[in-house]
């Protein structure tokens, strides 16, 4: 039987390919060394898509088309591509929300570790559709997305994305109740980056001026500027997502532009600058609440 790495073997791994400490790369190696390889049982074949897809999860290896033909087979739909949805935490296996899940058209549920995944058909269409969004509604649940994943052999890889999305949502993002991964990205990045990278360097100065006076006067101008910043400078869509009215996102615009007298918003690379600085403190921020 062949030997199989078990997950804290890999998490040595990664963390030993990241570090620049001899000290802690010696330790690293050590603790690996100690560590016993898990034996690699026979993977039992799936009777059902639930059963397939924990399984997917689980590492097991079955081609793209393997799993497709095994949809196939089972009556279910065929796509080019899914976008995975994991919920907020059940914890067990609820049968009327797995009902709920199951009634909705070309996807397919499963249940992994206390959280209902949903794999939706992508289609180009903005998620969630007026369906999903009613039964996350109905049921009280917030729920985060992974990219679209057009090779199933990789499907592991895009629940986890989900995962990390409601991880990230749920303390960056507390009010919303659907967040895709690419809203996260940068959070992500200084997530892996963070062991070996001194974040204070890339921070324009004055933007910490819009944080001080944030903490002073219990006022959203960071939170604000980066969400008017990240849709184009659109006051409408900052609004809706804010859920205030446009009048408030002018306000406090104009309030960041006195803060930051020095900064020129339209210029392209001076406004990436802004969001990478506020993306900072924002991670700062997940670090002391997660």
């Amino acid at each position: 039987m062949a030997q199989n790495l078990t997950l804290r073997q890999r998490e040595l791994l990664e963390k030993l390919s990241r570090t620049q400490d001899s000290r802690e790369a010696k330790a690293l190696c050590e603790a690996f060394l100690e560590l016993e390889p898990e034996v690699e049982q026979e993977v039992k074949k799936p009777s059902t898509t639930q059963e397939l897809f924990q399984q997917l999860m689980d590492g097991a290896a079955y081609s793209d088309g393997e799993i497709r033909d095994f949809l196939t087979r089972n009556g279910g739909h065929i796509c080019k591509a899914y976008v995975p949805i994991v919920f907020s935490r059940q914890d067990t296996e609820n049968d009327l929300l797995m009902q709920g899940l199951s009634a909705i058209p070309e996807t397919y549920s499963f249940f992994y570790e206390g959280n209902h995944v949903l794999l939706v058909k992508f289609d180009h269409e903005p998620l969630p559709t007026p369906q999903l969004s009613a039964f996350i509604k109905n049921h009280g649940l917030c729920c985060g997305a992974g990219r679209p994943c057009g090779d199933l052999s990789q499907l592991s890889t895009f629940v986890r994305q989900g995962y990390d999305t409601l991880k990230y949502m749920q303390v960056l993002k507390r009010d919303a109740v659907f967040c895709t991964y690419d809203q996260f990205t940068m959070i992500r990045l200084l997530d892996r980056l963070q062991e070996g990278v001194d974040f204070n360097g890339f921070q324009i100065e004055d933007v910490r001026a819009i944080q001080n006076y944030d903490i002073e006067n219990q006022t959203e101008l960071s939170r604000t500027l980066l969400c008017y910043l990240e849709n184009s400078k659109s006051t409408s869509r900052t609004a809706e997502e804010l859920h205030i009215h446009r009048n408030s996102v002018y306000y406090r615009i104009n309030k960041c532009t006195e803060l930051l007298p020095e900064v020129d918003f339209d210029n392209g690379i001076m406004s990436f600058l802004v969001m990478l600085s506020l993306y900072i403190a924002q991670y700062d921020y997940y670090l002391g609440h997660k």
